[in-house]
């Protein structure tokens, strides 16, 4: 595992052994400009190309950047435009504000990287298990599914084992 990015916005850390990607937003993220927000996206579009990440961890627990619906365009843009589509899973680790998960749904849908397996999570342990291993049973936290356009939810009492 190795950091190989980190402003005070932003932290990418690699983990070779299973050619992921850790994606970590910090809470000095509140204080970025759009042009900051952009250059920081582009510099993980950077990094998701040159290493052929196959799975990614976003930890937006502390994304206090609202990403309003005209960046949102350009985000689910420049996710169509510059990213090579190898990544086979994203986990999406979310904070208790609505309005930013709604955002991460509006660009997953709104993107053609539609492929790609993608799940929200509340819990960091419980992303790194479904990347790793694809499962979720005993998950500790809620999940919401993102598949076809359309999520639900999966909590620590429900007894599905789901990929």
């Amino acid at each position: 595992m190795q950091t190989i990015y980190e402003s005070s916005f932003l932290i990418l850390i690699y983990k070779p052994t299973f050619s992921q990607l850790e994606i970590i937003w910090l809470p000095e993220s509140k204080n970025m400009s759009v042009e900051q927000y952009k250059s920081e996206f582009l510099t993980y579009i950077q990094y998701h190309n040159q290493y052929k990440i196959k799975l990614l961890l976003a930890d937006e627990t502390h994304l206090f950047f609202e990403v309003v619906p005209e960046l949102q365009k350009w985000v689910s843009s420049m996710l169509n435009q510059r990213v090579h589509k190898q990544a086979e899973k994203l986990a999406i680790i979310f904070s208790e504000d609505y309005v930013q998960k709604l955002a991460a749904e509006q660009m997953m849908t709104q993107s053609e990287l539609q492929h790609i397996k993608t799940l929200f999570f509340e819990s960091k342990e419980d992303a790194q298990k479904w990347l790793v291993t694809g499962r979720l049973k005993h998950a500790k936290q809620k999940v919401l599914f993102f598949y076809n356009n359309e999520y639900s939810i999966f909590s620590e009492s429900d007894q599905n084992d789901s990929n």
